[in-house]
């Protein structure tokens, strides 16, 4: 944008060196040089490695000036070209006032983006994190709205520094960062399974510990921490005992909810589940994968738990024994046959690459 300013003021120049004075040539004369020298004062204290103040960083880098500024420049510089006999000055001069208001305004405090993206994120977290999610979702808050009353400039980079990093700690936690594959999200991070065992190894059904999202959380908590400390916040109990409280409550009720869903599987038999991969129109299979589900398991998680094993290619649908289609919302137990269940998995994109499933 400085750079564009620049130039139309260049031709500007150009376009009054190069024809005779008139009087309206003057005045336009007169608003390019003052335009000129505003730009040139501006850069001037962008170069200012001691410009440190945020207010004052984002007012100079901000779109406002540079926006006016090209405004006010291309219509000079537009006026010239078509050498209007009468261009419309106040019009020009009332430009050149927004672009000293930009200058000398009160620039607005504006929430940081972050704090709206922040929110939602939270019901998408599972029992793993849960309690210390909504242990940071409140402080943020807090932080959020304390920084928005007081209205404190130096607070802004340490608020958005917090936001950031908590929406990090969320996005890990719930598996938000995790490609999507077959059309298929994968499942967050404390989601269910629909009691899944594949190749025999019995899968989360709750989500695990992770130490990376640990670390995330703590990382958040000690930027939230700053904030109070920029903030002069004083709101009683320490930030990191909340989050230390609310991890014991989430490894408890994971605890509890683990051996819960434990005894209530092995009362239940499990279905043999074979599936049969072809590629679409080929009678030739080009790989088989052997699970274990519930009788209830719907054919949308086999499919999810199919995108996760096969890569590279797209599910196009399954079909029983027969060749018959089977639909994604159907359960595979009227499918079961002494605890064994055949389907066939019709793909488009060759030879899939595999997480080691024969």
């Amino acid at each position: 944008m400085v750079k564009k300013v620049k130039d139309s003021l260049q031709s500007t120049l150009d376009f009054l060196k190069g024809s005779p004075k008139k009087s309206l040539e003057d005045e336009l004369s007169v608003l390019a040089i003052k335009c000129a020298m505003i730009t040139y004062g501006v850069t001037e204290l962008m170069k200012d490695d001691q410009v440190k103040h945020l207010a004052l960083y984002d007012r100079l880098y901000g779109s406002k000036i540079w926006d006016t500024a090209q405004t006010l420049a291309t219509s000079i510089h537009d006026h010239l070209k078509r050498n209007d006999e009468a261009p419309n000055l106040s019009k020009l001069h009332t430009i050149y006032t927004e672009l000293e208001n930009a200058l000398t305004g009160e620039v607005s405090i504006l929430m940081p983006e972050d704090y709206h993206r922040l929110f939602p994120l939270v019901g998408k977290i599972g029992r793993a994190y849960h309690a210390q999610s909504l242990v940071l979702a409140s402080l943020c808050h807090q932080v959020a709205t304390h920084f928005e009353k007081e209205k404190k400039r130096e607070a802004r980079e340490t608020v958005e520094r917090a936001l950031a990093k908590t929406i990090d700690a969320f996005t890990a936690a719930g598996g938000l960062n995790k490609p999507v594959t077959n059309g298929i999200e994968h499942a967050a991070n404390g989601a269910s399974t629909n009691g899944v065992v594949s190749n025999g190894v019995g899968h989360t059904m709750t989500g695990e510990y992770d130490p990376d999202c640990e670390r995330l959380y703590d990382d958040s908590i000690d930027e939230i921490k700053s904030c109070y400390i920029t903030m002069d916040m004083n709101e009683g109990s320490d930030p990191k005992e909340k989050l230390e409280a609310a991890r014991t409550k989430d490894q408890e009720r994971l605890k509890l909810y683990r051996t819960r869903v434990t005894n209530g599987i092995t009362a239940r038999e499990f279905v043999d589940l074979t599936l049969i991969v072809y590629n679409d129109g080929s009678s030739s299979s080009i790989h088989k994968l052997h699970v274990k589900v519930l009788p209830t398991a719907r054919l949308s998680y086999v499919k999810w738990m199919t995108a996760r094993e096969i890569k590279d290619v797209e599910i196009l649908r399954f079909e029983d024994p027969q060749k018959q289609p089977v639909p994604l919302d159907a359960e595979i137990k009227p499918l079961v046959k002494d605890n064994k269940c055949t389907l066939h998995v019709i793909v488009q994109g060759g030879k899939p690459k595999t997480n080691g499933s024969q």
